[in-house]
């Protein structure tokens, strides 16, 4: 999640598991810097084809779907991994998808990202 050459003062990650109206998942990063220079970068790896409309993503895996929605604060882009080794195509697949969710280069020095995952089906 940090950037490269920032002077981090606090980084607390907090996750919290909900369960009422179906599976829900918030990661929640609290953070603070005393100097900064360039963008906050959080990466999600899966095996499962994500599909992005605005600041949410949808990631399908064998049948299932999990929507993922994140802060305003952060933009968010897809980046497909081919497997080039049998060993890494055996346990993954073809190809595995990372969703880069990235804040502006010039960022507040304190605040927070919130990323929330549901269980659709």
């Amino acid at each position: 999640a940090y950037g490269e050459k920032k002077e981090s003062t606090s980084w607390v990650r907090t996750i919290t598991v909900k369960d009422k109206q179906g599976p829900l998942v918030v990661l929640s990063d609290e953070f603070k810097y005393s100097a900064r220079n360039g963008a906050d970068v959080e990466h999600f790896m899966t095996p499962g084809k994500i599909q992005l409309n605005g600041r949410t993503a949808e990631i399908t895996n064998q049948g299932k779907v999990i929507k993922l929605m994140w802060s305003k604060n952060l933009t968010g882009y897809v980046e497909e991994k081919i497997m080039d080794d049998q060993t890494s195509r055996s346990v993954w697949g073809d190809r595995l998808y990372r969703l880069v969710l990235k804040s502006a280069d010039v960022a507040p020095l304190s605040g927070r990202y919130e990323i929330i995952f549901n269980v659709i089906n």
